[in-house]
């Protein structure tokens, strides 16, 4: 069993192992030097008892070796590290010293004070148990040796007494082993688990600054270089990719200064800092090093086929720290540096040596203020912006953050407004904003994060008035145009992330943009599963497209005269292994809001044309596909050119693949999107206005861009029979598309009655659930549809 148990102490064998171990030596070597002058004084009032006056003089130096003991106590209290050396030092004086007081020095009574040592041996001797057998059993043969010659030519009793004493608290002393190793090896296992979790990053693995506190000693009296590595931009990773990616991003930055520096030195210092210490004086060789880092994530990156680069910024002093006080100045410092080399841009490297006089802390914080004044403040609105608003929100008392709010605004439509209006005006409404929280909150920190979203933290009193007032002030901000804000709150508090606190105002913010009953909105628990949910999305998309989660569904259009299928609408589907069925109401607003949603639109345009190849291999039917496109796919570089490539990889026929764009999104009269829809026309593609009536530019469209199919919204259908209004506008748009050579189709039909008018106005073509659901492609293909 002792051997089992060395083999697991031998397994947790690391630094953080033996100072736990060093740590109870020390208790222990404290605990028998003090047992040891008690039994010593105990066994001299004994001995004194019994003997009167003729004590032994060996008795007495039992308690001079014990007070002796105690002196070398005294002098290594403050050191743990060579506890185990003094321990075994005294096992061994203490058990020869008890070993001649049994034998020789005293040859007349029974060995006692061997006996107690014998059986009080394992308490002492933690580190192997192998050892402690062997010890055991190696203090008893020698005792019976000596106990043999001083004892059996005139006292053969006592021998035999001693013999079965040393047999019997031997054997005694090795199960005692046994247990109380076996206990503190679970003690120790539990105290690594507690040191582990208090000074350790769960999520990179590396030491946190608590940690660093902890090992701060054993950077004394040794050239050094303390340095911060930092992820430029992380933040604004985190919100436009979410903050999966982020977790994903500091564990490969992580892995890439690995690569370089041991793993032991480097500390997780807070969100996307990590402190990197060097036993190292010539800065020359250390940028060399960090231009190596910088190598080796981006050949992390590549190989994870990630779809951002990030630069990083270092800022680092070298010297010497012989106490903490001077560590810490270190720490600071090199802190400073980072600061420096962030203002100079991305992936700035900025360093110094350490000095620690006055007049080097002045220049030091008198550069910062210049470089801070030029680089701290939006350049249009004169507010703070993103890092010095985060830097003076967290140099703010506790009792005063925890009276504040931090609020989330946002101008909705602003795209439009600047389409409409041009940019001039458009920035004229942003500086309206900035100048409207200023002048009514009192006491307050602004921040503009970019086009029109910004964060305010303000005093909770009256948050709700000043929020109507700027809301009154945008409202008449332009006579022509009514523009509406949104405003998150999300009440502050001393403990909380300044940056975490601006997302939950976001998350509130979001949750009533474009409803324009509301125009502030607090923070919930709940927003926050929505966030998770939403960053799951941005995250998973890619895997989903890969794994084959997203599904392409078909809904069947049909010929209004003869109720035969003529084509189909490509619809998309999530079947997600965690949340299951995603419909796309849940998923493509974020995307399209991500700029993601290419991913998908290029997903069903490959799936159709896979399905048409397939098809015309096992030559089964196959109808024209009509597929969505989204704004933003126009902006996503040679996306004309994909799809080219794919109707040209899997040989499908122009006729086969009809491209539906919206009307609110040819609305945004964008060049690009214009541009683009001549070309895909040109080239062979019948091009369809999808949801047409849905806004109250459809007449305008049609005279700008010729459609070859208009789409009827299907709100029509569902005011159907709420008079002749709808019946008459849908009348005349069917005939105003033929007066211009289109076709027209029809969504939302579920009714018989709805298709007999229909048909009697002359719409060429049906889609609803009155004839199909959407379905699956093999479901929908089988055999040919048929009404």
């Amino acid at each position: 069993m002792g051997s089992k148990i060395s083999q697991k102490l031998h397994q947790l064998n690391n630094q953080e192992i033996i100072e736990i171990v060093n740590k109870r030596n020390r208790y222990y070597l404290n605990l028998i030097v003090k047992i040891g002058l008690a039994y010593a004084v105990l066994l001299l009032l004994i001995q004194i008892i019994i003997m009167g006056n003729h004590v032994a003089w060996y008795y007495y130096g039992n308690i001079v070796l014990f007070v002796i003991f105690n002196i070398i106590d005294h002098f290594i209290d403050h050191d743990s590290s060579h506890a185990l050396k003094w321990l075994y030092l005294f096992i061994t004086i203490a058990f020869i010293y008890a070993i001649l007081m049994g034998s020789f020095w005293d040859s007349s009574h029974i060995a006692s004070t061997f006996f107690v040592y014998i059986v009080f041996l394992p308490t002492f001797m933690i580190d192997e148990p192998s050892m402690h057998i062997a010890g055991t059993l190696l203090w008893t043969i020698i005792f019976v040796f000596f106990s043999y010659f001083a004892k059996m030519p005139d006292h053969p009793q006592l021998f035999k007494m001693d013999l079965q004493g040393a047999i019997m608290f031997g054997f005694t002393s090795l199960m005692v082993n046994q247990f109380i190793l076996i206990d503190r090896l679970k003690a120790i296992k539990q105290d690594l688990v507690v040191k582990t979790a208090s000074e350790r990053d769960p999520l990179t693995l590396v030491a946190n600054r608590h940690g660093l506190k902890h090992y701060e000693k054993q950077y004394f009296y040794e050239d050094l270089i303390v340095s911060f590595f930092d992820i430029d931009d992380y933040k604004l990773l985190c919100d436009y990719y979410g903050h999966g990616l982020g977790d994903h991003m500091l564990v490969t930055f992580v892995e890439s200064i690995e690569t370089e520096f041991p793993k032991k030195d480097i500390y997780r210092y807070g969100d996307d800092e990590f402190i990197v210490i060097v036993k190292e004086k010539d800065p020359e060789v250390f940028e060399k090093r960090i231009q190596v880092v910088r190598d080796q994530l981006k050949a992390l990156l590549l190989a994870r086929k990630s779809k951002i680069m990030p630069s990083f910024c270092v800022g680092y002093v070298y010297g010497r720290a012989n106490d903490s006080r001077t560590f810490k100045q270190m720490v600071r410092h090199a802190h400073v540096r980072l600061t420096e080399a962030k203002l100079n841009g991305r992936g700035e490297v900025a360093g110094s040596p350490l000095d620690i006089s006055s007049s080097r802390e002045e220049k030091i914080i008198r550069e910062l203020r210049n470089q801070y004044n030029e680089s701290t403040h939006d350049a249009m609105t004169g507010v703070y912006n993103l890092s010095a608003f985060r830097v003076e929100a967290n140099l703010l008392p506790d009792h005063i953050k925890d009276h504040n709010s931090v609020l989330y605004f946002n101008i909705d439509g602003l795209k439009t407004y600047n389409e409409s209006y041009g940019y001039h005006v458009g920035d004229q409404l942003i500086k309206s904003l900035a100048d409207s929280i200023d002048q009514h909150f009192s006491k307050k920190l602004i921040c503009r994060l970019g086009e029109d979203h910004f964060v305010a933290l303000v005093e909770n009193e009256e948050i709700e008035k000043g929020i109507k007032q700027v809301h009154e002030d945008l409202l008449h901000v332009n006579p022509e145009c009514r523009v509406y804000i949104s405003v998150g709150i999300y009440p502050f508090h001393a403990q909380d992330n300044i940056i975490s606190a601006c997302d939950r105002a976001k998350m509130a913010c979001d949750l009533i943009r474009n409803n324009y009953d509301r125009y502030y909105q607090y923070y919930e628990d709940a927003l926050s599963d929505q966030s998770q949910f939403r960053n799951y999305i941005l995250t998973h998309i890619e895997r989903a497209a890969y794994n084959q989660d997203l599904q392409v569904y078909y809904q069947g259009v049909v010929d209004t005269n003869t109720k035969l299928p003529c084509g189909a609408e490509a619809l998309i589907r999530w079947q997600d292994p965690q949340y299951g069925m995603i419909y796309p109401n849940k998923f493509i607003p974020v995307l399209e809001k991500a700029n993601l949603i290419h991913i998908v639109d290029l997903f069903v345009i490959k799936q159709v044309c896979k399905d048409y190849a397939q098809a015309q291999n096992e030559h089964k039917p196959f109808y024209p596909v009509s597929v969505n496109l989204s704004r933003q796919d126009f902006f996503i570089p040679h996306f004309y050119d994909d799809i080219i490539a794919l109707v040209k990889t899997y040989h499908v026929p122009l006729k086969m693949l009809n491209l539906e764009v919206t009307e609110r999104m040819m609305s945004s009269h964008n060049k690009v999107i214009f541009d683009t829809l001549h070309k895909l026309q040109d080239y062979g593609f019948e091009i369809w206005m999808d949801d047409f009536g849905s806004e109250y530019s459809s007449l305008n469209m049609m005279s700008q861009f010729h459609f070859d199919v208009i789409k009827l919204d299907m709100n029509f259908m569902r005011n159907f029979k709420s008079g002749n209004h709808s019946r008459n506008i849908i009348s005349s748009i069917v005939a105003l598309t033929k007066t211009m050579g289109g076709k027209t189709l029809s969504e939302g039909v579920e009714e018989e009655g709805q298709y007999a008018f229909l048909k009697s106005i002359g719409c060429d073509m049906i889609q609803g659930y009155y004839f199909f659901k959407p379905q699956p492609k093999n479901v929908f293909f089988k055999g040919g549809n048929t009404i």
